[in-house]
């Protein structure tokens, strides 16, 4: 990888971490205190072996929980081993992790379109309003547990197209898989990895077919660690889910509250304005409403629009593909409640949100290039 390449990395997540350098100050708020502070789990090590099998809520009993965090638990108990109850420590760790991800966004956008574009990407992904409460809050830390590992799962996915066979190639696909299994224990989110590692825009160099070849070799390599996934977590909850909210709701209900969320996170991942922790969610009457037809529009359309520019511009339709993709998983409001929509979900999509106001801007500038008359 070029130094060139590798230095504005380092200098995405340098300015990543100042921007949240003075959460080091913050104290523990929120669910900190139990999901934390008073957690036997985490401050014992014959827990240990809890952290990774069982729910998060698990410690307080029988509470019923859809959480399934191993990551986040590990991180907990790394942080309670190494610095104990200091709420710095825990925010230095968070924040860090950040620095790390607006590192990788900048080297994933990197290979995928110009330098300034992907610098521009990186840094308003760094600044974007929705993230406060994602790295400023150490229990809401799930998304920013994620995203490094689902980029890194990306990267590798990206070598891996550029090496035509061999050894290297092996290595970068065996990555990708352990980098998507780690990434299911962080969040859920991650589940469409695989959709995105097939969206990314093939290298020049490709062989004509090797797109085809290509998913045959996702399916093979990210199957796996899905299935593991799916048998831990179906042992931590005891069944197939977890806590169901509305068990009277029939699945039209579920599919247009779901639909009636995707103009709200929208909205708020290019126009971050009002930003609360969770917003009360006031169900629809059923798909006529007009939230729901409205977010039915803009998943179908994009989802045509991304296949459709594939070809001619594959970076928008990447990036079109990273913003809504991985809302999808929180769109089930039967097992997030009232309280189904909140900004630290969008910490991820707001990837594929900055990626497209970059690619956006650049071509406008071009435009104007062009268009500037001749002295």
């Amino acid at each position: 990888m070029p130094t060139s390449r590798i230095r504005c990395a380092l200098a995405m997540a340098a300015i990543a971490f100042t921007l949240y350098a003075q959460t080091l100050a913050f104290e523990f708020v929120y669910d900190d205190a139990v999901q934390i502070l008073e957690n036997p789990w985490i401050w014992d090590v014959r827990f240990f072996p809890n952290l990774l099998t069982e729910a998060v809520w698990s410690f307080k009993g029988s509470q019923a929980s859809n959480y399934f965090r191993p990551v986040q638990m590990l991180i907990y108990f790394l942080d309670g081993v190494i610095f104990g109850r200091e709420a710095w420590a825990f925010h230095l760790t968070n924040i860090a992790i950040h620095a790390l991800t607006a590192g990788l966004a900048y080297l994933l956008f990197s290979q995928l379109t110009t330098k300034g574009r992907a610098f521009a990407a990186g840094l308003l992904f760094s600044a974007h309003p929705a993230h406060v409460e994602s790295v400023a809050w150490s229990a809401g830390s799930t998304d920013v547990n994620c995203a490094p590992l689902l980029l890194a799962g990306l990267l590798a996915w990206r070598g891996a197209q550029q090496e035509p066979r061999g050894r290297r190639r092996h290595l970068l696909l065996a990555a990708a898989g352990a980098l998507y299994f780690l990434a299911l224990l962080a969040k859920e989110t991650a589940v469409v990895l695989p959709l995105l590692a097939l969206m990314l825009p093939a290298p020049s160099e490709a062989a004509p077919g090797a797109r085809r070849r290509m998913a045959l070799v996702a399916a093979l390599v990210f199957a796996i660690p899905l299935v593991v996934y799916a048998v831990m977590r179906y042992r931590a909850f005891g069944g197939a889910a977890g806590l169901i909210r509305y068990p009277d709701w029939s699945s039209l209900q579920v599919m247009a509250a779901g639909l009636s969320l995707i103009p709200r996170y929208v909205a708020v991942a290019f126009f971050p304005v009002r930003l609360v922790p969770d917003r009360v969610f006031d169900p629809p009457a059923g798909l006529a409403d007009p939230l729901s037809l409205c977010g039915a529009t803009i998943l179908f359309g994009a989802m045509a629009a991304a296949m459709k520019l594939r070809r001619h511009t594959p970076v928008v339709s990447f990036g079109a593909a990273l913003l809504l993709l991985p809302i999808t998983p929180v769109l089930d409001v039967q097992l997030l409640g009232r309280n189904a929509q909140a900004d630290r979900y969008l910490y991820i999509p707001s990837l594929g949100a900055c990626l497209l106001i970059a690619e956006l801007a650049g071509a406008l500038t071009v435009r104007l290039r062009m268009a500037r008359p001749q002295r």
